[in-house]
């Protein structure tokens, strides 16, 4: 039997790239936000086809009634790849990212994408346009959003409360989880070390990038960029103002 493991993260923060990355490795099958209230978002060889549509039906109507059974019916779904799993959103299920914790037969990896004025801004976008998964944000364009902040206080209030319960809940029952950040999901090596502790082949399948990010100067996404800067300056969070992917390779 191989590993069953669960991604667990905020919205916006690379879980679906970092689903898509897991994938593309041959042992390696990760399904979508399982718990999600909408629908069971499964990812399956047969797309949108009736055999997709009726697994869905079904699993949906056992994870209203038997949450254990519709786990292991998930894990199931392997597709014959040794190691499965799934992701996890902010309040998805009925406290599903802490109890999740406390079951030692699922490993846990906690996503974090640390730069939280980018997930904020990525949100905005996302309610704008109604580009919410990475196919329809290819082909949308990005249009200026609008900084608030009194409600960007309570979406970072919301971040440091839920990776803050996952870490106090870890510490208290003694458990280890794999910690991986969003500016690393495309260092090979991260990768690789996260492989090696879902116990899978360590040799990374790249997975083609796909351009959707928008620019790395998370300031010039908002339509008033110097109520940003002055938030930021203010505040001494100015590292806020712009994001880009980790490097270990040698400065120009």
């Amino acid at each position: 039997m191989g590993t069953r493991f669960v991604i667990l993260a905020m919205a916006r923060s690379g879980s679906s790239y970092l689903c898509e990355r897991l994938r593309a490795q041959p042992d390696i099958w990760c399904h979508h936000e399982v718990f999600h209230p909408n629908k069971v978002k499964l990812e399956t060889p047969f797309g949108e086809d009736k055999r997709d549509r009726k697994v869905r039906r079904e699993l949906a109507v056992l994870r209203e009634f038997d949450r254990e059974a519709f786990i292991g019916r998930v894990f199931d779904l392997s597709f014959g790849r040794a190691h499965v799993g799934f992701k996890v959103l902010h309040n998805q299920g009925r406290g599903e990212a802490l109890r999740i914790l406390d079951d030692p037969s699922l490993t846990p990896i906690v996503l974090m994408r640390a730069n939280v004025l980018a997930i904020y801004s990525s949100y905005l976008a996302a309610r704008q346009s109604g580009a919410w998964a990475a196919k329809k944000m290819v082909v949308t364009k990005r249009e200026l959003v609008l900084f608030d902040e009194a409600e960007f206080r309570v979406r970072h209030d919301r971040y440091i409360s839920f990776y803050g319960s996952l870490f106090d809940r870890l510490n208290k029952i003694g458990r280890n989880a794999h910690l991986i950040r969003y500016d690393e999901l495309n260092i090979s090596s991260r990768i690789s070390m996260l492989l090696r502790y879902l116990g899978a082949g360590t040799d990374v399948v790249p997975l083609e990038n796909r351009d959707v990010r928008g620019a790395p100067n998370i300031v010039s996404r908002f339509s008033n960029p110097d109520t940003v800067q002055a938030f930021l300056r203010d505040r001494g969070l100015m590292h806020w103002a712009y994001e880009g992917d980790a490097s270990f390779e040698p400065l120009p």
